[in-house]
């Protein structure tokens, strides 16, 4: 179809989303004409001055982030004040479609509607079916259609109430008929209500949405949906549009004695940590860590009695000494656990003492042979690990098996979060970078989809030895979103992917959702956790699509050098497969090899970059991260791999902790000066001792001192 002047051929491609067209719009705008630009097509009331939200909002956003009490991980589900926020609606959107999403599933939704539906339901392979609105009656649904449509497939209808696009304006009803849910009727059916802060507070770029289950019967839970539910929520998040603005100023501004004095911790308590592990005999570390935050150990079960495996040992350690190792299976390890040790060094201490007073504890002497071990049992509970459990996941479990009984401070050496402990402190520029943003109101308003212009590609292209444009980057909701991103776009029918054996369960998990088969090739620890490069030639296969490497380790702490890099590109070449380089320990190294991004080799091999703010920045909470396609020779342009991309990241989204909390109290948070971090001085190291001399007399508790034979 032309337009109305003849020009431009205006053709539109299927399920494409609303910010799609219009930016095929815009692109066909006349600029000799000097008019102002005038859109009426975007359902963003911020663009236009009138439309402003409460200072009480904004206090409140202010007051939680000034707090620095939201600078950390939020529950997967969201701050308990603010269960299943979202990232906006759009994200409750695609997480519904997701769950129900089965094989041969297919929803029924009205036309006219709201076109993400669509998009979603594309990527899950979930077959729309329309129903029509009939204007004669308002707008009501045809339920004669609905009717006809349905089938045993059907697992879902659409009612968009107020309409368009969503309950997201629920309570912006001004006519004779009041807003009422639809989860008023959850007794006669179950109900998913998706809504938003977005209209009613004039606030769409704050990105903050829910999603509600209305099942006073349990239906839900019965089929194992609330189940899928929160798994899911497992691998969601997403940035707020003010964070995205503050960006450019906290890369220009942060200061190396931040980054110095960050390392300088990171590398007095990884020291620490393995001299601690060496006094604690059934621990044995291989390799000493070069950068990150965490540690691989070799966990030896044959000295330790009633103890089965490493799950076994990490749920009777939390329960008997309040202290959280994230054990090996969760990240593809059995009988080695993960040690988290960007920890304040007393705590790490502390923990790793209550271990060592653990594992002397339950050092076993044996009656019996090896073979009646192994038949132990938890006590009175087997404790097996659910498969594609999140470390998250892991890590609830083990909360929910500390001794409440016993009053000692739980110390969590399971959790890559710095935050949780006040050596570690974001910069004063990147907190008022945000400030700056928040308050300008200039950035309330929705953002492109693949982020803010100003925060895409200049800090990104330092290491490389050619320029990515804005096109090259997209942002996102922390580094967990980007994978889930990557993943997305480069399922195909039958593909499967490499992922490296111990690294991260996000990747099995998302994986697991895109019906795309994970195939596991082992680091070596003997070699400093470098990636089996011969494995990896006996696992690829014509539907071999991409290999993950993490660099720095994730979790073993190893930094790779240049030319093992090189070697896993030209493997990468042979196969002809993509390389996704997780690199959000990026820079975060402190042993002799200097951290070299992947994207280095981006003329040898396509490359997508995933890394974030969280760790280098020390603000996990805030959700930002980035996803780069490093590909000088155009393969993915060519292969529609960068088409794909965009039309993807029009259904992304998410909020940022401090937003999580509830706009609706009056919160009383007290405001602190940030600090000069050229006086901060590296803390005392008892804590850390003491944690891994807990750690030592626990092995030696259970260690294991044979008087006969095996």
């Amino acid at each position: 179809m032309e337009n109305g002047n003849g020009g431009v051929n205006m053709k539109t491609e299927p399920n494409l989303s609303i910010k799609g067209i219009l930016r095929m719009l815009m692109a066909n705008i006349d600029d000799e004409k000097n008019m102002r630009v005038i859109s009426l097509g975007m359902g963003d009331p911020t663009a236009f001055s009138c439309f402003t939200t409460t200072s009480i909002a904004e206090d409140a956003v202010l007051d939680a982030l000034t707090s620095q009490k939201f600078n950390g991980y939020s529950p997967t589900v969201g701050l308990p004040q603010t269960r299943r926020y979202l990232s906006g609606c759009t994200q409750a959107i695609e997480l519904a479609i997701s769950i129900l999403a089965t094989p041969n599933a297919n929803i029924l939704i009205p036309r006219p509607g709201f076109p993400i539906y669509d998009i979603c339901a594309a990527f899950r392979n979930v077959e729309m079916r329309h129903f029509d609105l009939l204007p004669e009656k308002g707008w009501e649904v045809d339920l004669d259609a609905i009717d006809a449509l349905a089938d045993e497939n059907t697992v879902a209808i659409v009612v968009i109430n107020p309409g368009n696009p969503y309950e997201v304006y629920g309570h912006l009803a001004f006519g004779s008929n009041p807003f009422v849910p639809m989860g008023v009727f959850g007794s006669t059916v179950p109900v998913l209500t998706l809504g938003s802060l977005s209209k009613r507070w004039i606030v769409p770029g704050w990105r903050l949405g829910w999603l509600v289950t209305a099942d006073p019967n349990g239906i839900l839970k019965n089929a194992e949906i609330v189940e899928r539910l929160k798994k899911y929520v497992d691998i969601c998040g997403g940035p707020a549009t003010f964070i995205q603005a503050a960006v450019p100023q906290i890369l220009k501004e942060t200061s190396d004695v931040f980054f110095t004095r960050t390392l300088g911790i990171l590398k007095h308590s990884a020291d620490l940590c393995v001299k601690k592990i060496k006094d604690i005999a059934c621990l044995t570390c291989p390799t000493k860590p070069q950068g990150a935050m965490t540690v691989m150990v070799k966990l030896n079960v044959l000295m330790l009695k009633d103890i089965i495996d490493d799950t076994d040992f990490c749920f009777k350690l939390a329960k008997e000494e309040s202290v959280i190792l994230l054990p090996g299976v969760t990240v593809g390890l059995k009988n080695w656990v993960r040690i988290t040790f960007a920890v304040e060094p007393s705590s790490l201490v502390e923990a790793l003492e209550r271990v060592k007073t653990f594992c002397h504890t339950h050092s076993y002497e044996p009656k019996a042979s090896l073979h009646s071990v192994k038949k132990m049992e938890n006590g009175n509970m087997k404790m097996e690990t659910p498969k594609n459990i999140t470390i998250k996941g892991i890590l609830g479990m083990l909360m929910a098996n500390l001794d409440d009984e016993k009053k000692r401070r739980v110390i969590s050496l399971g959790m890559g979060d710095p935050t949780a402990f006040s050596c570690f402190t974001t910069t004063s520029v990147a907190e008022n970078a945000v400030l700056d943003a928040l308050t300008c109101q200039k950035f309330n308003g929705y953002s492109p989809t693949v982020g803010l212009p100003q925060t895409r590609s200049e800090y990104l292209s330092i290491d490389l030895p050619y320029k990515l444009s804005p096109d090259d980057v997209y942002i996102t909701a922390g580094c967990t979103q980007a994978i889930e991103v990557a993943i997305s776009i480069l399922a195909t029918p039958n593909a499967n992917i490499l992922v490296p054996r111990p690294g991260f369960p996000i990747y099995d998990l998302c994986a697991g959702f895109r019906n795309v088969e994970i195939r596991h090739f082992d680091l070596l620890p003997e070699n400093g956790w470098e990636v089996d490069l011969d494995a990896v030639d006996a696992l690829a296969d014509e539907n071999t699509v991409a290999i993950v490497v993490i660099n720095p380790g994730n979790p073993c702490g190893n930094v790779y050098s240049f030319q093992h890099l090189k070697k896993i590109a030209e493997t990468a070449k042979k196969h002809k497969i993509v390389v996704i380089a997780d690199e959000v320990y990026g820079h975060l190294v402190f042993g002799p090899n200097p951290f070299v991004p992947m994207g280095v080799f981006g003329s040898m091999v396509p490359v997508l970059t995933l890394g974030s703010l969280s760790k280098r920045w020390i603000v996990p909470g805030w959700r930002l991260g980035w996803f780069v396609t490093t590909d000088p020779n155009g393969i993915f342009k060519n292969a529609k791999t960068v088409e794909r991309l965009k039309k993807y990241f029009d259904i992304c989204g998410g909020p940022a902790t401090f937003i999580q909390v509830d706009i609706s109290d009056d919160i009383d948070f007290c405001f602190k000066l940030a600090r000069e971090e050229s006086v901060i001085l590296l803390p005392e190291p008892s804590s850390l001792e003491e944690a891994l001399e807990r750690v030592k007399i626990f092995c030696h508790r259970h260690s294991y001192e044979p008087k006969g034979s095996a």
